[in-house]
């Protein structure tokens, strides 16, 4: 596919992407869940086994839009796979929902067509914390529901992307996002004046659906004198949400100041990975004081590394600075180690005139 095409299929990542970043994904405190380290891919399923390696996995930049262009791009099995590589599976049942739903589903669309509010068939616990069983030593989820969330994020994306711009969304999109049943509860009202009002009730309906599905909530820690909280995110399909929810609000995203540990809305996208500060704490300048803390201490820790004759590589994995940074340190560090020469170079050079000697005249006199 053309890049020309691409950027006209992804026209909404640029009406909600953030202005600083370029990015539709927001950053927020936590999200982490666990995933494992290997998925393969059988006919048409993801499948991993049961008793395996895990990794954590955090939310990323792309992370939302490439899996909102999955089933907008008809992505093939080797794309779903890469992308199920990096951040893992959904988290999906045996219901092909995600694992934390409830027994009552909403007139949402699903992947199985339950109608409108039906109870779960078969009696059994509210909640489905296991994944589907493929075999006695695998987990598996399908691509046909991996292309079915995909197709009703994308569909939400694009709604939004319309009502940001005043403007209704076509009929059509809402078929990837409602059921039969679900699209005639808003017959009477999907034209006319109160179609915007009604589309924005629908799609509030349809992302807090989402957000009911999934395994979203707010945990807290506090460990000696450090204090936070963060978003609890159970699986992908959990961090998709969060993501989704802050793509749609238009907001920069929800950090937590690295220094007092409140949390605010930046001005500015928060980079990945770095700490944000609050406007109190740059007012009172501890962000500058906190900025001189984290370097000084970073190039202790890589002069201490250095010592252990540890290489270049390792000291930057371990110490979270840039490349050249690091360069730098060592190369300072080799000049403090090397033996002084006997005349220092910053000591005053003493000048001595010489005057040539005059010669007697002859015959003297």
């Amino acid at each position: 596919m053309k890049q020309d095409d691409n950027d006209e299929l992804l026209w909404w990542v640029n009406i909600l992407a953030d202005p600083d970043t370029a990015r539709l994904e927001r950053l927020f405190p936590g999200g982490e869940w666990v995933a494992p380290k290997k998925l393969d891919l059988k006919d048409d399923d993801i499948v991993w086994p049961q008793k395996g390696p895990v990794r954590s996995v955090c939310p990323g930049a792309g992370f939302l839009q490439d899996f909102a262009s999955l089933a907008e791009r008809n992505a093939s099995r080797k794309t779903i796979h890469r992308y199920a590589q990096e951040w893992g599976p959904l988290g999906l049942c045996r219901h092909l929902l995600p694992r934390s739903h409830g027994n009552a589903l909403p007139m949402i669309l699903n992947p199985r067509g339950y109608s409108l509010a039906s109870p779960m068939r078969g009696p059994g616990p509210r909640y489905c914390w296991s994944p589907i069983k493929r075999g006695p030593k695998e987990y598996s989820e399908p691509l046909s529901a991996w292309r079915h969330y995909s197709a009703q994020a994308g569909a939400m994306l694009r709604v939004a992307a319309h009502l940001n711009s005043n403007e209704p969304a076509p009929l059509d999109e809402w078929a990837s996002i409602y059921s039969p049943e679900g699209l005639l509860v808003f017959a009477p009202i999907r034209s006319g004046a109160r179609m915007f009002e009604t589309q924005q009730r629908m799609l509030t309906l349809a992302v807090n659906t989402w957000l009911e599905w999934g395994n979203v909530g707010v945990s807290w820690a506090w460990s000696g004198n450090e204090r936070a909280f963060m978003l609890r995110c159970g699986s992908l399909f959990d961090a998709l949400t969060v993501a989704l929810l802050f793509a749609m609000n238009w907001t920069t995203g929800l950090a937590e100041c690295s220094i007092c540990r409140r949390a605010f809305t930046p001005s500015r996208a928060p980079a990945w990975g770095r700490g944000r500060n609050c406007d109190d704490c740059k007012a009172q300048g501890r962000d500058k004081k906190a900025a001189k803390h984290r370097f000084s201490t970073r190039k202790a820790k890589a002069r201490e590394l250095w010592k252990s004759e540890h290489s270049e590589l390792e000291i930057r994995k371990a110490v979270p600075s840039r490349p050249a940074t690091i360069a730098k340190w060592i190369r300072e560090f080799e000049a403090a180690k090397a033996p002084a020469s006997r005349v220092s170079p910053s000591a005053p050079t003493r000048r001595v005139q010489i005057t040539p000697k005059r010669k007697a005249p002859k015959g003297g006199g």
